[in-house]
């Protein structure tokens, strides 16, 4: 290549772009930031492109290059200045484009302008809509909020936080039942706006600082984060600062000032009246600044405890900088390529960003299933499954499938070493588990229950005469449990029995009478009415001697029952259980169904641990799902394992299709029952993977889910 060749212009740069000094690299070395303050776009770049940058004005490559040589130490050729040139053509920091012509400015921006459908994708769980451009504003009222930064201020600020929870601590139950206030309309409204300050000044706050610190606020606005809307404030100028400290406290200004408003309201909260403005002072002072911290103290996410960090650790642009170390953390870990990690940076600084890479991702992948599964009860069955599906497919899937293509790329250099051959033996190990049906049993949660017991009710409303129930307490068949005595049942079998001798006084006198005579069929049919209404009586009456149906053990007595007490036929007075005949009812998944025959051989394991496990088999498996669970303990609102909910009927609903399985205990002479366990049930069953598993609960769900 000849010297004329070589030698090549210079393209101008824009005139009102800034160089200006940056904050020291992640390495030690200085860097700069190129403003274009027309985009509010700031650009990082390193000693060498400051040293290109500053000299271009001489217009040619052989010029700038001869004075790089004799001015600095830089050892730079026409490559780096050509890359230098193509940096700034693609980000549009030229003067003129690469052609000379707008044609290549409308490309970029083709290029740039997403197709609606990836917007879509990218944008409708978070969006911003930027609301006022308050830097002026917030220049000229600075002066106003400027003593709240000094140390006299902060200082008293703390000290009635101090004071406020001294007071408070000396009326706590006063403080807590506060909150019972915003159950209504008012309250409700009240804490409404207590949150929109509060955010407000959250936002205010972070302006403020920026202003502070001699940049601009672009914009200010509402962001909506999965449909939710938040506050938000561009602090995007702070990149100027060279000072990380100055950009921690614009990061930290909003809890910082959430966390005065806290003190203020803890303080007042004690001197002001019952009613909304106490119940406004109580979620200033509590929920509010506590919430704040845990959302915006989080580093895995975008919000200021991650620019607190990356301040903090001194890296810029921390989570695309920590997914490359990450991703090259882990090629080397499962291959060991020895390749060059993608910045010349320290052990110690490496495995920072190691480790913030994988606690990211393992935070993201549940955090997103999370959003997946809202954005599908958000919307309607089909949009919400569609969407579901693109979230998981955009965020999760793909990400793994750029790794996995990564590595293909790489599979010349993989193959050859031998931590590839450790690795594949490995995930071969995890697929064999995966794979092969070694899965023989179903676990199911269920009930050890008597085979035999009832529960005792009074016939009718009727008071205790005499009262034979006790706890523990063997009873034989027929034995006399409790003696009930019904005024009101005398008192209609006295009735019955005059009206019966009234009508037959009137079927004598028949002879005697025309009119009887002729009403002869009726009085005889009321008389056999009566007749059988007396014997109904009478059959009541008997009844209130209650008495034990079977032998068995009393359980479950009703504590408040003595002589003379009045009972309804509603309230339980006990229960009489055969201890010696006992079954297992528990509920198994749809899924299982096929896998289950009658007569399996099963185990219960109850929840004690104290109790031995009991053996038996399948007597019966009902085809129909479960509407109703009958069960209680098994409930998950119970603290059983079956996901159920309380329908308005107060009725246990289950949440998804779980079938009645009945078991017999084996060894029946053997097995005192005299209360009902909860636990678990294994049994037998054709083996399965977890393969064909997933894939069936993934099918059934869609299935289900989708209302096809």
């Amino acid at each position: 290549m000849n010297e004329a060749e070589e030698d090549f212009a210079l393209p101008e740069l824009r005139s009102d772009l800034q160089l200006i000094e940056g904050p020291v690299a992640l390495d030690g070395s200085p860097s700069w930031l190129i403003v274009d303050p027309i985009r509010n776009k700031y650009f990082s770049i390193g000693w060498a492109a400051f040293q290109l940058l500053s000299r271009w004005s001489i217009g040619k490559a052989s010029d700038l290059l001869a004075a790089i040589k004799s001015e600095t130490a830089l050892e730079s050729d026409q490559e780096d200045i050509k890359e230098l040139i193509a940096f700034l053509y693609r980000n549009s920091l030229t003067r003129y484009s690469a052609s000379g012509t707008s044609d290549d400015y409308m490309e970029q921006y083709q290029a740039s302008k997403p197709s609606f459908l990836f917007w879509l994708v990218h944008h409708y769980l978070f969006f911003k809509i930027p609301l006022v451009r308050p830097t002026r504003f917030l220049r000229r009222t600075l002066v106003f909020v400027e003593p709240i930064y000094t140390y006299t201020s902060r200082s008293f600020i703390l000290l009635l936080g101090l004071i406020g929870l001294f007071m408070v601590s000396r009326q706590w139950e006063s403080f807590v039942s506060t909150f019972l206030y915003f159950f209504n309309i008012q309250g409700m409204l009240f804490y409404f706006l207590s949150l929109v300050f509060i955010k407000v000044m959250h936002e205010l706050a972070h302006a403020y600082t920026v202003i502070r610190y001699g940049c601009k606020v672009p914009t200010m606005g509402v962001a909506f984060l999965v449909m939710f809307p938040i506050l938000y404030t561009d602090t995007s100028d702070t990149w100027r600062l060279k000072s990380s400290l100055e950009r921690i406290h614009v990061g930290a200004a909003g809890m910082l000032m959430e966390l005065y408003i806290a003190c203020l309201a803890t303080f007042c909260w004690s001197f002001l009246p019952e009613g909304y403005l106490k119940s406004a002072a109580f979620i200033l002072a509590t929920t509010s600044w506590i919430l704040s911290l845990v959302i915006n103290l989080n580093p895995l996410m975008r919000f200021d405890g991650y620019y607190i960090l990356s301040d903090l650790l001194g890296i810029q642009n921390l989570q695309a900088r920590a997914f490359a170390v990450g991703k090259w953390r882990l090629t080397e870990l499962l291959f060991g390529l020895k390749l060059n990690p993608p910045e010349a940076l320290s052990r110690n600084n490496l495995r920072k960003l190691t480790i913030y890479a994988w606690c990211v991702w393992v935070y993201r992948f549940f955090l997103f299933i999370g959003i997946a599964l809202l954005v599908y009860h958000f919307f309607f069955k089909v949009l919400g499954l569609v969407l579901f599906a693109i979230e998981i497919l955009w965020f999760i899937v793909l990400p793994v499938v750029g790794m996995f293509l990564r590595w293909w790329d790489l599979k010349g250099k993989i193959v050859k070493t031998r931590r590839f051959y450790i690795t594949l033996t490995i995930i071969v190990l995890l697929f064999s588990l995966f794979l092969i049906p070694w899965q023989s049993s179903v676990t199911m949660p269920a009930m050890l229950q008597s085979g035999k017991k009832i529960t005792v009710f009074a016939p009718a409303p009727a008071y205790i005469e005499a009262n034979f129930l006790s706890e523990d307490k063997w009873v034989d068949k027929d034995d006399v449990l409790i003696k009930l005595k019904s005024p009101q049942i005398e008192r209609d079998i006295d009735l019955t029995r005059q009206e019966i001798e009234y009508l037959r006084l009137q079927a004598k006198r028949i002879a005697a009478s025309e009119k009887d005579l002729a009403n002869v069929q009726v009085i005889i049919q009321q008389l056999q009415e009566s007749r059988s209404k007396l014997e109904g009586l009478i059959s009541q009456q008997q009844q209130l001697l209650i008495k034990a149906p079977f032998s068995g053990t009393i359980r479950d007595v009703e504590p408040s029952l003595h002589q003379d007490r009045w009972i309804n036929k509603k309230l339980p007075l006990a229960t009489i259980i055969r201890p010696y005949a006992a079954v297992i009812e528990g509920v198994m998944q749809e899924s299982d169904l096929k896998r289950v025959n009658v007569q399996a051989p099963v185990k219960f394991i109850p929840d004690s641990p104290e109790e031995n496990a009991i053996l038996g088999f399948v007597i019966d498996i009902e085809e129909a799902n479960l509407k109703v669970l009958d069960l209680e303990s098994l409930a998950s609102v119970y603290g059983g394992k079956v996901p159920s909910t309380l329908s308005q009927d107060n009725k246990l609903v289950p949440d998804r299709s779980f079938y009645r399985v009945r078991m017999r205990v084996s060894e029946v002479e053997n097995l005192h029952v005299d209360q009902d366990r909860r636990g678990v049930v294994h049994i037998e069953a054709e083996s399965e993977s977890l393969l064909v598993r997933t894939y069936k609960l993934v099918a059934s769900v869609l299935i289900r889910e989708s209302g096809f």
